[in-house]
């Protein structure tokens, strides 16, 4: 909620590219990370709770490779998209799409799929 007070206070142009960021983030950032959550919280505490050290580590391991697809595949997506005017979608005021920050919102959703895969 802070953030969009922030953005609110700094303008219409910034209240509606952070409006524009949000929802990518929301979408991109839980394409590929909801299911590793998921997965984790129903695969790992059965391993971890028999004391299967092997097995808990095959499953991270597996977690994390999926992670790293997931993440890489997502960015790729949105950055097609952004690239293709994807944007436009959301608002066609070019002054709120150059506002829109593809590059950090890009490094949040390559961290999301990971976050979510060890918050299981």
């Amino acid at each position: 909620q802070f953030l969009s007070i922030a953005a609110a206070a700094k303008g219409v142009v910034a209240a509606a590219a952070h409006q524009i960021t949000k929802s990518l983030l929301w979408v991109f950032g839980l394409l590929a990370s909801e299911s590793l959550s998921s997965t984790a919280q129903a695969f790992l505490p059965a391993f971890m709770q028999q004391k299967d050290q092997r097995g808990a580590d095959q499953t991270l391991r597996l977690l994390l490779r999926l992670a790293l697809l997931g993440a890489v595949g997502t960015v790729a997506l949105l950055l097609l998209m952004t690239s293709q005017g994807g944007l436009r979608l959301f608002c066609e005021d070019e002054e709120v799409l150059k506002a829109v920050p593809v590059v950090s919102l890009s490094c949040c959703i390559l961290l999301t799929p990971f976050t979510f895969c060890m918050e299981g």
